[in-house]
């Protein structure tokens, strides 16, 4: 159902395509599906990193940036790993 937000370039809802690279699940190894919600015309936009073979996920949103710049923390805040 979600496959086209598992691929690389992702898409946004506003037809754009970003090529940001999003590591494996830190917890299960399997890719991660990229979900957008909202647009330009909305206030609020919100990215969805999620991992459905282990359902652990991480939602960015702002109201002040656009989906390039969301993108951008989404992929900061889902590839950080804790060195052991």
């Amino acid at each position: 159902m979600y496959d086209h937000f598992k691929q690389r370039p992702y898409p946004d809802n506003d037809g754009a395509e970003h090529d940001i690279e999003f590591s494996p699940c830190p917890f299960c190894g399997d890719m991660p599906h990229v979900i957008p919600k909202g647009n330009r015309y909305t206030k609020k936009r919100s990215v969805t990193v999620k991992c459905n073979t282990c359902r652990v996920q991480v939602t960015n949103s702002t109201l002040r940036h656009g989906f390039e710049w969301l993108y951008e923390k989404s992929a900061e805040g889902w590839n950080r790993r804790i060195a052991v």
